[in-house]
């Protein structure tokens, strides 16, 4: 699950946005896999687009689109595209959710726990707060009193 929520488009320390260093390790992660791996990467966004890979060509397709995302912006829905993983878990293979985010999300433990797979945050964005505009206040200009604000 990559997270393309707006908080993404932050700028790192080296210059590369939060989105940029999480497409790196969607890709790191992508990059092990061969012929008889299933992936479905979930970009979560203001909706979630899914792509997905069956075989070793698709796979490759997989990564060049990954490589390329825009970012989506909004914000994400983390349970949502849990839950929707959760249905994409495969019985009788190896299945492993990771979810690659500034942690500016959050899940409900209970759509963790139902999953059916072990999940991972990888997180981006090292030691930088996560930040936002969380109050905005006005005052009456002094020399104009009674004008509205």
């Amino acid at each position: 699950l990559l997270d393309g929520s707006t908080s993404m488009a932050a700028s790192l320390p080296n210059g590369t946005t939060r989105f940029e260093a999480a497409r790196i390790g969607a890709l790191d992660r992508l990059a092990g896999l061969q012929e008889g791996d299933a992936a479905t990467v979930l970009v979560m966004g203001t909706q979630v687009t899914t792509l997905g890979a069956t075989d070793a060509a698709s796979l490759d397709v997989l990564r060049e689109r990954v490589a390329t995302l825009p970012l989506p912006g909004g914000q994400a829905d983390l349970d949502a595209a849990l839950a929707l993983a959760g249905d994409l878990v495969l019985p009788g293979r190896e299945n492993d959710v990771v979810v690659v985010s500034d942690g500016a999300v959050a899940a409900d433990p209970a759509t963790v726990a139902a999953l059916g797979a072990p999940a991972a945050l990888e997180a981006v964005g090292g030691d930088d707060a996560n930040a936002a505009v969380v109050s905005v206040a006005s005052r009456a200009d002094p020399l104009a009193p009674d004008a509205p604000l």
